[in-house]
């Protein structure tokens, strides 16, 4: 039987990272947070004290490979997701940087526009999909006997946070991504 392991590839600014991560943290999230992961990069070279080096908001690119998973040979290779570099600290010597970054949507509407809508005749299935179409995101929604919803307002707020209220006052969790 051979070995299980977890690698990760890392692209940032078009380099895999992941030669220099000592330690990876990832979080899922449901209920509309988002998604967190954080990196504990051993620095030898100083690469991340150099101007330009990075930026809060800079992107990574995480996808988990699954080697000779529960014993089956071969890869499993799952997307994590693009995350956004919210935060980076510096100790120690060598250098360790560890990167705090979250995954949240590209497309800033979902989180920064207020929307003015009515809903009619919908359930809490249709509204979040209709909210990932209306943004590009991808869902995770999981539930049965949605109820449905004779009419509800949505004003001025963001999408985001209409949709959690609502999932909050059924009792349902949702999770977008992209």
């Amino acid at each position: 039987m051979l070995a299980q392991r977890v690698a990760f590839e890392i692209m940032h600014k078009g380099s895999n990272i992941a030669g220099d991560v000592q330690g990876v943290s990832w979080t899922e999230n449901a209920g509309g947070d988002a998604d967190s992961l954080s990196l504990d990069i051993h620095d030898e070279k100083g690469a991340w004290l150099q101007p330009g080096a990075y930026a809060k908001g800079d992107p990574l690119t995480v996808t988990r490979h699954l080697v000779n998973w529960k014993g089956a040979e071969g890869e499993i290779v799952e997307k994590l997701g693009t995350f956004l570099i919210d935060d980076v600290s510096f100790g120690g010597h060598p250098i360790e940087v560890t990167v705090s970054a979250l995954n949240v949507p590209k497309n800033t509407s979902f989180t920064d526009s207020l929307i003015r809508q009515t809903w009619q005749n919908v359930d809490l299935r249709q509204i979040a999909e209709t909210v990932a179409s209306n943004n590009g995101m991808s869902l995770y929604f999981e539930g049965d006997a949605l109820p449905q919803i004779a009419s509800v307002e949505e004003n001025d707020v963001t999408d985001a946070a209409f949709l959690s209220d609502q999932c909050s006052k059924y009792g349902y969790l949702f999770k977008m991504s992209g």
